[in-house]
């Protein structure tokens, strides 16, 4: 996520890389691979705001389902 400033550059960042993995008993579970300090400055975000980008937001598709998409396009 990024914030713009009024010449339409961005002046504050949150980014967050995660890895989407699962057990052999199919639990899911989310591994942070890449999360600097966040530079947003202009907006505050509550612990709900990032929960939600975190996991409501998210496409997660599984290597089985990749075929279905290409083979439906």
């Amino acid at each position: 996520m990024q914030t713009i400033d009024d010449d339409g550059q961005p002046d504050g960042e949150y980014r967050l890389t995660s890895d989407i993995l699962f057990t052999p008993s199919g639990k899911r579970y989310q591994k942070d691979t890449y999360a600097p300090v966040s530079t947003l400055n202009r907006i505050q975000m509550s612990q709900q705001d990032f929960d939600d980008i975190e996991k409501v937001w998210p496409l997660v598709m599984t290597p089985d389902e990749l075929p279905s998409m290409t083979s439906s396009m």
